[in-house]
């Protein structure tokens, strides 16, 4: 199918964290600006990455079905300097998610045309994290949709393969040390908060942040009675890479959303 390809808006705030976040907004090619449109924040993946004026062919697809898309640059993204990137680490969930949480009640304060009744998350790997994290922390959301996301740093020390060098550094310190500080920081321990009707995507071959931290996330929320459905994707890894995939990806994407928003 064919979609008129949108470009992006640039904003930039001042986050409660005493430091600028930079975002994008992008519109529907059937923008009205006096009609109110359901928006979807999307998250990235890694602290290493960020955002910046290119082109990025699911959030195109996304603003096509008629909605909003939204992505910021975070605390804890790269490209500006150590601090802003490394302060992070050891403390996550916590000013990245004021960031973001922020971000969206910028732009529904600055526009009238996001319909704050119809928000939706999504994000991949560490977005999917923070999609995670946020379920847990508020109800803003009616639709989520983490991807090779993580549930459990605990037992994500075991299992990933970067997990004892991530634990060392990122988490600073070992599980057995703190178990305390990798549990704090885990989603699971707040999974009886989580209302949001969620989508779990994750790929078979994972070995970054492994399936077995999406099969906790299913377990915990379907025990709840949470909204929930589990899509595996075979013979993928980090990143759902071959090309009938990731249009099968979108798919569901948008079914889960069409569905709550």
């Amino acid at each position: 199918n064919e979609t008129n390809i949108m470009d992006h808006e640039q904003f930039v705030f001042q986050s409660s964290g005493d430091h600028d976040v930079e975002g994008w907004l992008m519109k529907p090619p059937s923008f009205d600006e006096n009609n109110t449109y359901p928006l979807i924040l999307y998250i990235r993946g890694g602290s290493a990455g960020c955002f910046g004026n290119s082109f990025m062919h699911r959030y195109q697809v996304l603003a096509a079905q008629g909605w909003i898309v939204l992505y910021v640059n975070q605390w804890g993204n790269g490209g500006y300097n150590e601090a802003f990137q490394g302060e992070a680490s050891g403390h996550y969930g916590e000013q990245e998610y004021k960031d973001l949480m922020e971000a969206v009640d910028y732009i529904s304060t600055k526009y009238h045309f996001v319909n704050t009744d119809k928000l939706g998350v999504t994000g991949s790997s560490q977005g999917g994290f923070l999609t995670n994290w946020i379920i847990t922390h508020n109800d803003k959301f009616k639709a989520a949709i983490p991807q090779a996301s993580i549930s459990n740093w605990h037992s994500d020390y075991g299992c990933s393969d970067i997990g004892w060098t991530f634990g060392q550094y990122d988490m600073e310190g070992m599980p057995w040390s703190d178990e305390e500080k990798y549990l704090s920081m885990s989603p699971i321990r707040y999974a009886s908060k989580v209302k949001t009707p969620t989508m779990i995507i994750h790929a078979e071959k994972d070995y970054r942040c492994c399936l077995e931290q999406a099969e906790q996330w299913f377990t915990a929320l379907k025990v709840l009675g949470v909204p929930t459905e589990f899509v595996i994707f075979p013979d993928e890894h980090h990143g759902i890479r071959k090309p009938k995939h990731r249009v099968e990806l979108l798919y569901h994407i948008i079914r889960w959303f069409k569905e709550y928003l």
